[in-house]
Parts: structure tokens; sequence; C-alpha cells
């Protein structure tokens, strides 16, 4: 994923400006601002200190960003900076501390942007910033140079993640997973009406077939299947599909299925067919399926299952 820090002073708390913890409403102007930005970006979030975050995944990330900028610019909004990476901290410290209006930091480099920073960019507390002070940790490539132990042991919880970011591994999710579209299938046809059983398990037999690859593709199972059959008299008649047990295999549903239309009656005939499934699990797949899963997602388990 790509992110998008912009930041303006504009948007500042006074109160957070001089370093007290007073918590504040968000800032109004950001506020505004946010309905014209997602007209640009598909997702933007407000954080703190006047920042703002917009999702860059799929899309030409320095276009957007210059985009971003420009609706600032319309709105009044003079001093602001975009910065462009695939790790946050490196984005956020960009946009507020970088030079020029637009930082762009390319993928595999984001360790050594960080490493002249201060390590104050890394919002430290003042008591560990004295300690680190104390043995000569003034940049962010200071403490990155240090093993991970002996922070942990000296430095503590506080230590090790500032520890990780000062190396570029920042492990916040600014943005959750979008959610991925259920499997469907349909066929529509004009030119006449089908009544056949015979055929419409033929034309069922694909669409299903069509489902179940990709559930298999992605590693799921599904536990229920709507059929949604469309009649010549312009209505639609939908059948729940539900088996015993979660399933991704095309010879089991099309066994459920032939035992389902045996007991339906349609008041007129069909001009469309859709197959859609409605829930699925990865637990619920049989122990060999998950075991191909994991090794197609290369996860390096080596282990004894039998």
């Amino acid at each position: 994923m790509t992110f998008i820090c912009l930041w303006t002073p504009a948007a500042v708390s006074p109160s957070l400006a001089i370093g007290t913890t007073t918590s504040r409403p968000e800032n109004e102007l950001l506020q505004h601002l946010v309905p014209s930005l997602l007209g640009v970006a598909p997702r933007v979030m407000l954080g703190a200190n006047g920042i703002v975050w917009a999702d860059a995944r799929g899309m030409i990330a320095e276009s957007l960003a210059r985009d971003l900028l420009d609706i600032f610019h319309e709105k009044g909004v003079k001093k602001v900076r975009a910065a462009i990476s695939i790790v946050p901290v490196c984005a956020e410290i960009a946009a507020r501390h970088g030079s020029g209006g637009l930082v762009a930091i390319t993928p595999g480099s984001e360790r050594e942007y960080l490493a002249p920073y201060p390590i104050g960019v890394l919002e430290t507390s003042l008591a560990l910033s004295t300690l680190l002070d104390g043995i000569g940790v003034e940049s962010c490539g200071d403490l990155a140079r240090l093993d991970l132990e002996s922070v942990e042991v000296r430095f503590g919880a506080e230590g090790a993640r500032l520890w990780r970011l000062s190396r570029a591994d920042d492990s916040r999710r600014i943005f959750a997973s979008m959610p991925r579209a259920l499997p469907s299938a349909s066929l529509d046809w004009v030119d006449y009406t089908l009544k056949d059983p015979e055929r419409l398990v033929f034309i069922i037999n694909a669409l299903v077939g069509n489902i179940t690859t990709e559930l298999l593709s992605r590693g799921q199972c599904a536990r229920e299947m709507t059929m949604i059959f469309s009649l010549a008299n312009r209505e639609s008649y939908g059948h729940l599909v539900r088996p015993a047990r979660s399933t991704a295999s095309h010879k089991a549903w099309m066994r459920l299925i032939r035992t389902h239309l045996e007991r339906i009656t349609l008041p007129d005939g069909v001009v469309g067919i859709t197959i859609r499934r409605e829930t699925s699990s990865i637990a619920d797949l049989p122990p060999r399926a998950r075991r191909r899963k994991r090794s197609r997602s290369c996860w390096m388990i080596r282990a004894r299952w039998w």
C-alpha cells in the first residue's frame, strides 16, 4: 500500500504546538477539506497535528498527491506539504519535517531517508529522550544501528517501538483492508424461456463452476449459495442452498443443487439465472486445502501434519 501524508501548520492546534497534551476536537479546516479530498482520493483519514492521510493504492501516487495539494491551495491553504511512501512513519516525517512541497521516498530507501533526522521526530517521551541523549543517540540512524535486545533491556517497550520506527518498520494500519466482493455468476437471455430442468442444470453447472474456481483461488469455502431465477413475468425467485458443511467442491454443490431443483416449482419460464455466494470461511476448508492455501501464500511453516 502506498500512503500519501499531507501536513499543514495551519491545522495544528495551538495547545499541541507548545507541547501540551490537552485533547481538542479535530481541526475544522481539515474537516471542511475532507469532502473535496474524497472527490480525488478513494479513502482519506484525518490524523493528529494537522495531518491528512490518503490511500494511493492502485493509483499514480505522485499525480494524486499533486491533485490533493491543488485542493488545499484552492481552499486558501498555501503552506502544505505532501509526502509519498509505502511506510507510514516515513511519509509522516517527510510531510512534517521535509523540504519542498512534494516529497517522494523511493521504495527500499526508507531507512536511509530517516537516518539523518534527529530522534525527536519520532516523538519520544522526555524521559526516554534524556536517556538516549545520555548514551549519545542523537539521530534515527544512531538508534537503528543498535541491536534490539540491548534497546529492550535498557529502554523497555517504548525504546523497542522507537527502534523499529527508526528502521522504517511501521506496522500501523492507517487504512483497514478493503473487503473483497463475494463471487457471483449470472447469465441472461431474451430470445426464449427455459422450463426444462436439465437445461437449467447445464447453465447452473457452468455458473457454479466459475464460483468454485474463484473460491479455490482465494483458499475459501462457501457456506451458502443463493440461486436467483429471473422469470418471463418479470418476477424473481430466490432459493437458498446450504450444505451440511462449508465446501468449495464443484461436484458437492451440483449434487445438492440437483436435489433442490427437483423440489422447486417455478410459476413461469426462466430468462436468467444468478448464483451468488452468501458466506464463506477459510477456517472451514478441509485440512489439505488449508495446507495448499498456506503453501500458495508462501507461509514458511515446516511442520509434520501426519
